[in-house]
């Protein structure tokens, strides 16, 4: 059995492998990552979802991303499956959640966001 921390750095890492992932790592792979946590802080992690989906990008995958960690297949934070911002907003919004549920959701995002920016695959262009 894993402890949550290696469910975050093997989900983190997973999605760097992914092609979502090394479509973002060209350019600055932590950056959007921490202007993502820059916005749960700012305004909630809800209106970062809204945010992250309006502006696509790399932005939208860490937070499909983050939609994915959450859900009951990895991490299992959520009463039901959230592939993407869109349907963690509706999760998150939904009759089976309460505030405590966003709470330890956005608890977890943030975290989360860390791995992801620690793992980011090093840019040799930098």
């Amino acid at each position: 059995m894993k402890n949550v921390e290696q469910l975050r750095a093997a989900h983190a890492l997973r999605f760097w492998q992914s092609d979502a992932g090394r479509r973002w790592a060209a350019g600055d792979p932590g950056g959007a990552a921490r202007d993502l946590a820059t916005l749960i802080l700012q305004r909630g992690l809800l209106g970062a979802m809204g945010v992250a989906r309006g502006q696509g990008g790399a932005a939208a995958a860490i937070a499909a991303s983050i939609a994915d960690f959450l859900s009951p297949a990895h991490l299992g934070l959520l009463p039901a499956a959230a592939p993407d911002p869109e349907s963690l907003i509706q999760v998150l919004t939904g009759e089976r959640s309460d505030s405590l549920l966003l709470q330890r959701a956005t608890s977890e995002a943030l975290i989360y966001l860390g791995h992801l920016r620690r793992l980011a695959p090093a840019n040799p262009a930098r």
